[in-house]
């Protein structure tokens, strides 16, 4: 590939922040129901289940999940702690597994603490290319996700939750290591819906979306069917990416409590990729990302090496794009275009 272009960006005032996990509860508050499997003696049952998004490039991605619990006022009441392993791109498309269940006292919680393996040998890993790699915690990262809301239990009732484990936004590659940075979504299966239908060719990766931040996805099977389930009631962007196609976009799109919303068909145009090389201009910048965005919506992101600051984007999109610096918090300054073009390398330094 050819060089099309140099791009320099500068990013004034943006100090990198201690990183930190990210987990996301969609709603305020959870509540218990008088469902199929009650407890007895005046206590709740309460079961976490899990699910997953795809990442791009990675054929497994095995997760040690080491203790689930409720907290309540600092208190925690232990539903598991027993270590489970899971192959986590195995849970798509509505496959989901459990990873605790117990009968605790009624009452309000205030968290969800789901806690990872950190001892033990080898804990999290990811297979890429056929070739196994450890998944190293990223720098200031934790290896715990919280969620935050109102959980009211009542007695002789069972809640049920739903964790999206987003690998998508959880692993990514620099300088040859893969890093682990928690990051997930709380469900409340009884008001959540799906969405369904087929992107082709398949392995397309079909992301829901609000303001450019993901919520959802799933990758289409061989048939080129997808589904995005569970995924809280409201209104989504699909965002449908694959390398050597053109990327689409459809705004807009409802889901109900307890309904599938089908018909989302898309057929994606070829389209040669091109690539970015880039340099983070910083001595040593732990736990940093660079986030790409096309219309508005995230398509992918990049680990920054923390010793060189280098990155790489091997198969871009052609058009204008948008990419930004995060750490583990969030964003570091203002987004920026580059123009990428068919079988042409876009060189991008960040200072």
């Amino acid at each position: 590939m050819r060089s099309l272009a140099v791009l320099l960006l500068a990013l004034p005032g943006c100090g990198i922040a201690e990183p930190d996990f990210l987990a996301f509860a969609t709603g305020s508050v959870y509540q218990s129901t008088s469902g199929t499997v009650t407890s007895n003696g005046g206590l709740t049952a309460v079961a976490v289940w899990t699910s997953d998004s795809p990442v791009d490039g990675a054929d497994n991605v095995w997760i040690t999940f080491e203790r689930v619990s409720l907290v309540r006022d600092g208190r925690e009441t232990v539903l598991s702690n027993q270590r489970r392993t899971l192959d986590m791109l195995a849970l798509q498309h509505g496959i989901r597994r459990q990873l605790a269940e117990g009968d605790v006292p009624p009452g309000t919680y205030d968290t969800v603490r789901i806690e990872l393996a950190t001892s033990g040998g080898l804990t999290h890993w990811v297979v890429a290319n056929g070739e196994a790699h450890e998944l190293v915690l990223a720098p200031g990262a934790r290896p715990v996700l919280e969620f935050p809301a109102e959980y009211r239990l009542r007695p002789d009732e069972e809640l049920e939750l739903q964790v999206d484990f987003n690998v998508r936004l959880s692993i990514y590659e620099a300088g040859g290591v893969w890093y682990l940075d928690p990051t997930g979504f709380m469900h409340d299966p009884l008001n959540a819906g799906a969405i369904d239908g087929t992107a082709l060719p398949a392995g397309s990766v079909i992301s829901a979306q609000r303001e450019g931040e993901e919520f959802a996805s799933a990758k289409s099977g061989p048939d080129g069917y997808f589904k995005l389930t569970p995924i809280e009631a409201g209104t989504y962007d699909l965002v449908v990416t694959r390398s050597g196609s053109a990327p689409a976009f459809r705004p807009r799109v409802r889901v109900a409590p307890k309904v599938t919303t089908g018909g989302q068909h898309f057929l994606l145009a070829p389209a040669p990729p091109g690539s970015i090389q880039g340099d983070y201009l910083a001595v040593y910048s732990p736990g940093l990302t660079i986030r790409l965005v096309w219309n508005g919506s995230f398509i992918g992101f990049a680990g920054v090496d923390p010793y060189t600051g280098r990155f790489a984007f091997p198969a871009v999109p052609p058009g204008i794009l948008e990419v930004e610096a995060w750490d583990s918090v969030g964003p570091l300054g203002k987004r920026q275009n580059i123009l990428v073009e068919s079988d042409f390398e876009s060189l991008l330094q960040f200072r």
